[in-house]
């Protein structure tokens, strides 16, 4: 032992803070709170109480098994550089468990403590990129997942989620009622600075949010907080099915129009193709109508330097993008109604943008539903996947079992494991911008590591949850919960922010902290 164990002890909960707070604005921050942990860990010595504390220790045991698949198909992976760097980068899974779960447990202050601190960087974050929406809404930026500029849009969803969560089990342990309205008004900025992103994944943790607080707040001893839920939980569902009606509606909505009375010739003299048969519409006007190629073609070409008949920046043609957008203004779809754009709407069209609406992004909510209905619409309608991030989600999947299918029992290795699927996108005609992980964590470690590996791979992630009764208290629920929805469609453990967020917060929840003798929300 380097120094005292008093002295160890306050290096481990440096370290646990300074990784906590710098998961949702420094990647570089978060590494240097892990090589604190670890330094930490290996000069502190103790090897034989701690040897002893794993073997008795078995959900400490089984969740080392998360990491397991990796260091299995390493072993046969081609490509031994990649399988070298997925390891390193998977390691916090390996790390961060043993560290916690081999150190004394905190005390009921340091966790708060912890949490309060996460919370507070949080409401940092928030401040220092509600400048960056400011920017955003002057046209520094086209898209406003842009706007999170220290990690993911996704990521930072996650943090504002636990964020929230751990808010209300602070909320819950605190009598002070100034501190309480304090700490509401906080997770209610977090819930609208979450609306603001746009984020789906944003949207469905503050449901899930909302169903763990009513499960867990049956049990509460405090009539008030009990009765706050409820009301909060009506007024959330009632708000929602009324704006959810609204936008249904407004996507919905076609502009009255005389199709008996369309113009035959555009002013410059030139003929307008119809097609009254089609439905097609864009903010409520029909696209098909009015439609002068003759003179769209080479207007376009004049002010842009992606040709008319091209693809954009997310691999859609051209013309139907400023067909689209053209539309989604109710003007004609020739020289004059191009003449009315000016270059923000060159530049949107250009990303593949296809209606106004993006460059009047007050309202995000209504943004992201629309972006939901247009992708299923034009997926419904032709098929189409490529350049979606909802629909291609289905091609990925598709073809990631297929890749499983192929190697079923072992996987081809975690260093193979990309060009393997990116084979199977090449034959099916994906393009290369678009090649990307299956957005499935279990799918992905099935093409490395194959089903005994995906199974190996959930027993690590479900059984420490079961045996230390995570189940039975509010804040391992919830955090568990969300990565488990988070990796049915996403892959959060294959980037640096999401397998630290994952080991820190997972080991805190099962093994730093006995949350029987808590009594707050279980």
């Amino acid at each position: 032992m380097l120094f005292s164990t008093t002295v160890h002890r306050w290096i481990y909960l440096a370290g646990l803070a300074i990784t906590a707070c710098a998961l949702p604005v420094s990647k570089f921050a978060t590494s240097v709170g892990l090589i604190v942990l670890a330094a930490n860990f290996m000069l502190s010595g103790q090897w034989a109480a701690r040897w002893d504390r794993l073997r008795a220790n078995r959900p400490l045991q089984l969740s080392l098994l998360v990491y397991a698949p990796l260091l299995l198909s390493a072993c046969y992976s081609a490509d031994v550089g990649a399988a070298l760097s997925k390891l390193r980068l998977s390691l916090p899974l390996l790390l961060l468990p043993l560290v916690v779960g081999l150190s004394p447990e905190l005390s009921r202050q340091q966790l708060r403590a912890l949490l309060g601190l996460f919370v507070l960087t949080v409401l940092v974050a928030t401040a220092l990129l509600s400048v960056e929406l400011v920017r955003y809404y002057h046209g520094a930026y086209l898209d406003v997942r842009e706007v999170s500029v220290y990690i993911s849009h996704i990521q930072f969803a996650l943090m504002l989620a636990l964020a929230e969560a751990a808010l209300a089990y602070l909320c819950a342990m605190t009598r002070r009622c100034a501190l309480r309205v304090l700490m509401v008004l906080c997770a209610l900025w977090f819930v609208v600075f979450a609306l603001l992103l746009r984020s789906l994944t944003g949207l469905l943790l503050q449901l899930w949010l909302l169903l763990v607080l009513l499960y867990f707040s049956r049990t509460t001893a405090d009539r008030y907080w009990r009765m706050g839920i409820y009301a909060l939980s009506g007024v959330s569902v009632l708000g929602a099915l009324l704006l959810l009606g609204g936008m249904m509606h407004r996507y919905a909505r076609i502009e009255p129009i005389d199709l008996a009375a369309l113009p035959a010739l555009t002013p410059n003299g030139n003929p307008y193709a119809h097609d009254t048969l089609s439905t097609a519409r864009e903010n409520g006007h029909l696209t098909n109508i009015c439609l002068c190629e003759l003179e769209l073609r080479p207007a376009w070409n004049a002010r842009s330097a992606f040709p008319y008949d091209s693809l954009d920046m997310r691999g859609q043609r051209i013309a139907i993008t400023l067909r689209r957008y053209l539309t989604s203004l109710g003007l004609p779809k020739d020289s004059l109604g191009l003449a009315q754009l000016d270059s923000t709407d060159i530049a949107l069209i250009e990303r593949s943008y296809p209606s106004v609406i993006y460059r009047h992004g007050w309202h995000q909510l209504y943004l992201r539903f629309y972006e939901v209905m247009n992708e299923l619409e034009q997926y419904a309608q032709s098929g189409a996947m490529v350049g979606y991030s909802l629909t291609m989600r289905l091609a990925y999947w598709r073809l990631a079992i297929e890749a499983i299918a192929e190697h079923p029992w072992l996987g081809v290795g975690c260093g193979d494991m990309l060009p393997q699927l990116f084979a199977h996108y090449e034959a099916h005609g994906i393009p290369p911008r678009q090649w990307h992980l299956p957005h499935n964590q279990f799918l992905t470690v099935g093409v490395y590591a194959g089903l005994l590996g995906m199974a190996i791979f959930a027993l690590g992630l479900v059984a420490p949850f079961i045996l230390r009764n995570g189940h039975k208290h509010m804040m391992p629920s919830f955090f568990y919960g969300m990565m488990l929805l988070l990796m049915l469609y996403e892959n959060p453990l294959d980037a640096h922010i999401g397998v630290t967020l994952m080991g820190l917060f997972g080991g805190l929840f099962l093994f730093g902290y006995s949350w029987d003798d808590d009594g707050a929300m279980r």
